[in-house]
């Protein structure tokens, strides 16, 4: 029977203890994203709502100081071109922006024809190529620079302070004055392929450099993003009002 007992005292002091640690776990979980989201808060912008981005489910928050999207986007751009195109900027001693392109890759309904002869002034229909050589093509027009080329475009994985991150792939161009960063995430299997527009000086751009590293690792596509627009954590990955853990 002293047996028995024993091995009941020993299993309850087991089960105490496994319970202790894996509350102690969730405590530190919890306290390791409160920090994040404190830091996320304090490098970038709050999602932008009711946008082209959150049509696309294109889930990003751009850099501290970079107010947008702009009414209208910075550059003239192909109409038809791309399916989002949206600027951010920031104004004041050290000017950037942040200039977005994006295109879905879902499966569109064929256009319906109009009632009627069509004519030979009927305007034909944008023609798409790959998405980063569209891209490629519309900063060295931009830019006036044969600098951006597919050759340059190396792996970059911003500094994700410890959480998994979002990988790119880039280029850095030096414009005299300004500097331009591209960054490509997505391909064609991909619910969106998106490219990344930083633009500023030098010394504007390295002033940005956290806030650039907190906004490249907000990016999410798809489901996940229509999920975050519509009220689930992003930082912890649940729904809002159940994010806080539970106790044992």
């Amino acid at each position: 029977m002293k047996r028995v007992l024993g091995l009941l005292a020993g299993a309850s002091l087991s089960l105490a203890m496994g319970c202790a640690q894996s509350y102690d776990i969730r405590v530190e979980r919890t306290i390791q994203n409160m920090l994040y989201r404190r830091d996320l808060d304090n490098n970038t912008e709050a999602p932008p709502a009711k946008s082209n981005l959150e049509t696309l489910k294109i889930y990003l928050r751009a850099p501290k100081g970079l107010k947008g999207p702009a009414t209208q986007f910075a550059y003239a751009v192909e109409p038809g071109k791309f399916d989002a195109t949206d600027t951010f900027i920031a104004t004041g001693e050290k000017p950037a922006s942040l200039h977005i392109l994006a295109r879905s890759n879902a499966a569109k309904a064929p256009a319906k024809k109009a009632p009627g002869p069509q004519g030979p002034d009927q305007p034909a229909p944008t023609a798409r190529g790959d998405f980063v050589a569209d891209v490629l093509d519309f900063l060295k027009m931009t830019y006036s620079t044969e600098e951006f080329t597919a050759a340059k475009l190396k792996p970059v994985d911003p500094n994700a302070h410890g959480r998994k991150g979002v990988s790119y792939k880039g280029a850095t161009v030096d414009l005299g004055d300004r500097q331009v960063m591209v960054r490509f995430h997505g391909d064609k299997n991909s619910p969106t392929q998106v490219a990344l527009i930083f633009e500023g000086s030098k010394e504007a751009l390295r002033a940005l450099s956290s806030q650039i590293d907190y906004s490249l690792n907000s990016l999410v596509l798809g489901p996940k993003a229509a999920a975050l627009y519509s009220g689930q954590d992003e930082v912890t990955g649940e729904d809002t009002d159940t994010a806080a853990p539970a106790a044992f």
